[in-house]
């Protein structure tokens, strides 16, 4: 695709200039542009808007107007599996940049402005960040985006799994805010799995640094990680360790790959609930804290079940989207 023919029409739809049909054919190019393509335009957008003296006015009927866009596409983004760097990402994309720009140059803040990424179970999305920054999602899944925090530094709150490649800004330190800890990175890669349901929430580091922080009330934690190292948090325990890693299992989903290292019949439940997008009913106790270490690609759910049966010999049921798994033998009905 043509750069400036996007450029054009991403600036036309930022000043208004716009029609349904130029809206189909800016949703056409966003599909057959490349990742770097797209940032490289995004980023020239950034550079080269111009705000008028009417600025204010017309900025907040940009919000609504987009806001509108937003909540009308919001199913599609649920349901898209790998939505790259589409028009549903292009409009919170847009409104963000507008925000960020104003922010940076006259110190306006729009209030209650936020942009979310939902991911369905079963699924995951790419979603690239006004400053470039490239998030994967995995699934059951979110992100929250709140502009009003642009004025200092760049920020989302994580719900799930997500791997970030943090476009660097040394006087923007990235924040990624979760229910457990912030780590804050200038510009790096790494892993973060925090869902709310595990008792175990990890940061895995590929590149750079980060720095993490906990939030344990009027005991607040910070560490350092380098590449290869992972930070396990103990939520129970308020426990905080470093491990060395070659980051395989900790990225492996990205590849959708389930990965389990000694984990528990437990934590292995979780894992499927989110992949399968099922709920898993366990009724035997005595084996639930067992522990397992295999990997599984695109084997279906009933073969997953199948292999864990062999290693912990339990018998199963399956209806629709509900399992029942029992100790040995299934009960008789």
């Amino acid at each position: 695709m043509d750069k400036s023919k996007l450029y054009q029409l991403l600036s036309a739809y930022l000043t208004q200039k716009k029609g349904s049909s130029k809206d189909k054919e800016m949703d056409k190019a966003i599909r057959q542009t490349s990742d770097e393509e797209l940032g490289s335009v995004l980023s020239d957008l950034w550079n080269d808007y111009e705000l008028t003296e009417s600025y204010d006015t017309e900025i907040k009927a940009l919000y609504n107007r987009l806001e509108r866009r937003i909540h009308s596409k919001k199913i599609r983004l649920q349901l898209n599996r790998y939505a790259k760097y589409a028009a549903i990402f292009l409009i919170p994309l847009l409104s963000a940049l507008t925000a960020y720009l104003l922010v940076e140059r006259n110190s306006y803040r729009a209030d209650n402005t936020y942009f979310s990424v939902h991911v369905d179970p079963g699924k995951s999305s790419d979603v690239v960040l006004p400053d470039g920054t490239r998030v994967m999602l995995n699934s059951q899944s979110s992100i929250v985006y709140n502009n009003d925090n642009q004025l200092h530094q760049r920020k989302v709150n994580l719900k799930g799994e997500a791997h970030f490649k943090v476009t660097k800004n040394p006087k923007k330190p990235f924040v990624v805010s979760t229910e457990c800890f912030d780590v804050e990175v200038l510009g790096t890669t790494f892993n973060v799995k925090t869902y709310e349901s595990d008792d175990i929430h990890v940061v895995a580091l590929l590149e750079g640094k980060v720095k993490l922080t906990t939030r344990n009330p009027g005991n607040n934690n910070s560490i350092y990680l380098l590449p290869n190292q992972k930070a396990v948090y103990d939520r129970k325990t308020g426990k905080l360790t470093i491990e060395t890693t070659d980051n395989v299992d900790e990225t492996a989903w990205m590849k959708g790959i389930l990965a389990f290292n000694r984990e528990s019949l437990h934590n292995i439940k979780l894992e499927l609930e989110r992949k399968y997008g099922v709920h898993i009913q366990m009724n035997c106790p005595a084996i639930e804290y067992d522990t397992f270490t295999g990997y599984f690609s695109d084997e279906t759910l009933k073969e997953v079940l199948d292999n864990l049966k062999i290693h912990y010999g339990f018998s199963y049921a399956i209806n629709r989207n509900k399992v029942q798994i029992y100790p040995c033998a299934k009960p008789l009905q």
